[in-house]
């Protein structure tokens, strides 16, 4: 599947819209879409409750990798985490935090896909 058919499976996480003339209301995350992709992200959400770590396993996986894609993956990684302590800090219930860790995280997930997508570019 191409990288730009694949973004559009990323739209699950969309807030709901309360709109009537100039006013406009985001609401909460809608339920329409994917559910498979919607569970995947908010499980990988509540991931970022624990700090910034990179354990054995993930330097394995790292091995071979990209270096654009492993510094965008740690960038991530770094964020995400901090975002959802500041959230929960601030007073926010923890699982409003961790879908606005995953809207989060999917703006870096389709970051990742645009680099894919010029990589592959270039090499053709």
């Amino acid at each position: 599947m191409p990288a730009s058919s694949s973004i559009a499976c990323w739209s699950v996480i969309v807030p709901s819209e309360h709109s009537s003339g100039e006013s406009r209301r985001s609401g909460g995350i809608t339920k329409t879409g994917n559910w498979r992709v919607r569970r995947i992200l908010t499980e990988t959400g509540w991931h970022y409750r624990h700090g910034h770590r990179v354990s054995k396993a993930l330097k394995a996986r790292r091995k071979d990798q990209p270096t654009w894609a492993i510094d965008i993956a740690e960038r991530a990684q770094v964020r995400l985490s901090k975002r959802y302590r500041h959230l929960v800090e601030r007073g926010k219930a923890s699982p409003t935090a961790v879908m606005a860790v995953v809207r989060e995280l999917v703006g870096f997930l389709w970051a990742m896909l645009r680099q894919v997508q010029e990589h592959e570019h270039k090499a053709a």
